[in-house]
């Protein structure tokens, strides 16, 4: 019976000395949990703030809260946060709460464990609970039952209307396409509208070039007038006379057209190097000053009418002459070896 009484008397003493060890040793440590508010509406968002204390030799091991506490939902969670001093630490971690049911319900208590430095034990301690109410709107009892109020329509943006828009650009780039396409073949010169198919082509050329040289465009300052044309009346020379669609070429075009016309249209006609050089520079000039704002000499100027006048007599004779064996026209040069 002695042995029995003194084991429970060393038993107690282990206890007693235990539970102060336990209790001096969570001295140090404290654990908080408050909430922003605890009355919100259903659906509304209460912060949750956890807050630990601790001395830097205690290792501190946080709760996981799982997503669902009863009827409380938990939105997010911060990361920990650790703020450092000499000797101590705390650590703190949010949580977003709420619920969709009204009532008053408990987030719980949370439970910290620690671990001392040099022990492998870990020791809980916890938090206090809250008390968190999820109210609804009062009812006005005293007012009618009124209907439901209509969805309320949503601003209109710009994707609401882009297919329209699209739609609106496609039907303009049409109409004014077709108006250019008009316009284009509605722009005419004078020298076009008198024309008359029974006049010979080189004598229209001839003095409609006559004209052109009397108007002294270039003499007037007016250059690019005058070698628009007149590359429209070689042009037109060209369409009438071989059937060349030269309204439509480039110059390369027109000079490779009459480079192949023999073979392209199966004509006895056929134009040397010499003739295709006369007509050449004026064509190669005129689009310089027409599209990169060349300005020519004076010399080019006259040059350029005496070639057109030139090349048109030359090519009116060929014609004349396309059932005879005949040699071409011998074309003259100037002292500097130019074609004119």
């Amino acid at each position: 019976m002695k042995m029995i009484k003194y084991f429970k008397q060393l038993l107690l003493i282990i206890l007693i000395n235990l539970t102060c060890f336990i209790t001096t040793d969570a001295q140090n440590l404290s654990v908080s949990l408050k909430s922003d508010t605890n009355n919100v509406l259903i659906g509304d968002q209460i912060n949750i703030n956890l807050t630990v204390n601790s001395d830097r030799k205690t290792k501190i091991y946080l709760p996981l809260i799982p997503d669902t506490l009863g009827k409380i939902e938990v939105i997010s969670r911060s990361k920990i946060d650790t703020i450092l001093s000499e000797k101590n630490f705390i650590l703190k971690q949010n949580y977003i709460v709420t619920s969709f049911d009204s009532g008053s319900f408990i987030f719980p208590s949370l439970t910290i464990l620690y671990e001392r430095n040099g022990q492998t034990t870990l020791y809980p301690l916890q938090s206090d609970s809250l008390i968190l109410n999820f109210n609804t709107l009062p009812v006005d009892t005293s007012q009618a039952i009124k209907d439901i109020k209509p969805p309320l329509d949503e601003p209109y943006t710009l994707a609401d209307f882009i297919d329209y828009i699209l739609i609106g650009l496609g039907f303009i780039a049409i109409i004014l396409t077709i108006i250019y396409v008009i316009k284009k073949r509605k722009k005419k010169s004078d020298i076009i509208q008198d024309y008359d198919p029974k006049i010979p082509a080189y004598l229209i050329a001839l003095e409609e070039l006559k004209k052109l040289e009397n108007e002294k465009y270039w003499q007037k300052g007016q250059l690019k007038k005058y070698y628009t044309v007149l590359t429209e009346i070689l042009r037109l020379y060209l369409e009438r006379q071989f059937e060349i669609p030269a309204l439509e070429m480039t110059t390369d075009e027109i000079l490779s057209s009459l480079n192949n016309y023999r073979s392209l249209n199966s004509s006895k006609i056929s134009f040397d190097d010499e003739i295709i050089k006369t007509i050449k520079p004026v064509l190669k000039i005129a689009d310089m000053v027409k599209f990169a704002k060349y300005q020519s000499h004076p010399d080019e100027n006259d040059l350029c009418m005496k070639n057109s006048f030139e090349f048109v007599k030359i090519t009116a004779e060929i014609v004349k002459n396309s059932e005879k064996p005949i040699e071409n026209p011998k074309i003259s040069k100037n002292n500097s070896g130019e074609t004119v």
